[in-house]
């Protein structure tokens, strides 16, 4: 029975109204219980996927945050 409602809590139907929140690097909502989270610049960062878990990490490794927060920001303001 627990994995039946465990199904149905990551679908959605379960009597949980958990919040939801964007991942950090792509935008997409998924519960917070859903989400991985991060190291980047500094904080823990929320995640939807280990593709987006894995271009953050490539980017803190590589040196690139500066830009990558410079380019998020100009996406922004568009």
């Amino acid at each position: 029975m627990r994995v039946l409602n465990s199904m149905f809590d990551w679908f959605g139907f379960g009597k949980s109204s958990a919040a939801r929140i964007s991942c950090f690097h792509c935008g997409e909502t998924a519960r917070e219980s859903q989400m991985l989270y991060v190291p980047f610049n500094g904080q823990q960062q929320p995640v939807c996927c280990r593709g987006c878990l894995t271009i953050l990490k490539t980017v803190e490794k590589n040196h690139l945050t500066d830009a990558y927060l410079a380019e998020r920001q100009a996406s922004s303001g568009k």
